[in-house]
């Protein structure tokens, strides 16, 4: 990904960094789980960092707001035939 550090102690703490991530990338790997973890232009940063620099934080809530379930009350068919009622259409 062509990355440039200041100095040599950042190539240091960003190739240290790295290679935690790669473990946790291996060990995830080598379970049973149903994805693959890899390397990307991210692999040299700290979660931290990672989340300070690019995940923002909840919106907050405001004042009396709460959640309002539009649909409570109204009875669910047990079942729906979506091909019959058109909804879904033969492939293309």
């Amino acid at each position: 990904h062509n990355l440039e550090f200041e100095s040599g102690a950042e190539f240091t703490k960003r190739l240290t960094i790295f290679a935690a991530n790669d473990d946790i990338i291996s060990e995830h790997n080598s379970g049973d789980s149903t994805y693959e973890l890899g390397h990307n232009q991210f692999s040299h940063l700290s979660f931290e960092e990672f989340e300070e620099m690019y995940l923002s934080e909840p919106a907050p809530r405001q004042e009396g707001s709460r959640y309002i379930n539009a649909f409570e009350g109204v009875e669910a068919a047990d079942s729906v035939d979506w091909v019959g009622t058109g909804y879904v259409t033969d492939v293309k």
